[in-house]
């Protein structure tokens, strides 16, 4: 974090690798690095690669990290999954959804909770 509340990443010798310019950062996983930036009071988020190269858009409302190399996003307030390329693998449609872990995803559609593989099918 620098002297302005901004945040990038150092190599372990404390050198400067990706500008202080997120106003959050996470750790790399699955190689790429969750970010965001905040607008007017509202959090922007996307991935990096480790040479500070924006992979996805800044553009999702809440973004986790990527596991089973899906990330889950949401974009007007509803769930879906992205690829490491920011394609849209499984729809926006979710009212909550979880991480893949094991090939599944616990979702709820209004008072559905269901449970749903990497393609999106319920299982």
């Amino acid at each position: 974090e620098n002297d302005e509340g901004k945040y990038g990443f150092t190599d372990k010798n404390q050198n400067l690798i990706i500008d202080y310019k997120y106003d959050g950062v996470y750790d790399f996983c699955e190689e790429l690095a969750r970010v965001f930036i905040t607008k007017d009071n509202n959090d922007f988020y996307g991935f990096i690669d480790d040479k500070g190269n924006e992979i996805i858009p800044l553009k999702y409302e809440f973004s986790d990290d990527f596991s089973e190399n899906l990330a889950l996003v949401r974009l007007e307030r509803k769930f879906g999954f992205i690829d490491k390329k920011g394609e849209i693998i499984i729809g926006f449609e979710f009212d909550d959804a979880c991480s893949f872990e094991n090939g599944n995803s616990k979702v709820k559609i209004g008072s559905q909770k269901f449970i749903i593989n990497k393609k999106g099918e319920k299982k």
